[in-house]
Formats: C-alpha cells, sequence, structure tokens
C-alpha cells in the first residue's frame, strides 16, 4: 500500500498553512473474468471515498494481431 500526500490549495488561508490531504493507492490484480467482482469488492471495503480507478493496459500481439490487456488496476482513495 502507498500513501500519497497532496497539497489542498482550495482551503488556503493566508495565515495558515496548507493543510495535507492523505489517499491510499490500493493494487487490485485483475483478469477479464473477474475484473468486476474484485472491483466492486474493493469498492464496497474502503472506507474513505474512492476517486480515482487507473488501468494498468499493456499492448500485446496475438495470432490476430495487436490487441490490449490489462493485467491491474489502481484505485486512489480518500482517506479522512
Amino acid at each position: 500500500m502507498v500513501h500519497i500526500y497532496v497539497n489542498d490549495d482550495s482551503q488556503l488561508d493566508h495565515k495558515r498553512t496548507r493543510d495535507k490531504m492523505r489517499y491510499r493507492v490500493h493494487r487490485v490484480e485483475v483478469n477479464k473474468e473477474n475484473m468486476q467482482e474484485k472491483l466492486e469488492e474493493l469498492v464496497n471495503k474502503v472506507k474513505g471515498d474512492v476517486v480515482a480507478v487507473i488501468p494498468n493496459v499493456r499492448p500485446t500481439v496475438q495470432w490476430m494481431g495487436a490487441t490490449s490487456k490489462v493485467d491491474f488496476l489502481l484505485v486512489a482513495e480518500k482517506v479522512a
């Protein structure tokens, strides 16, 4: 699990320092048969807000020609 810290510029006050928003990034190993079930399971399990789902798409060459494959998903969760 990776923690990402991002400055929240929307709540800046000249007299205050910048607040840091916390995010947790989950890596979900998937294939074409179980992608929906694994993503649904993770989304229902997280306690924070899901802010992004990023697929890792890699090109592959098969007998029918060039295509692509999703190996895993990165799911970014905003932690309060």
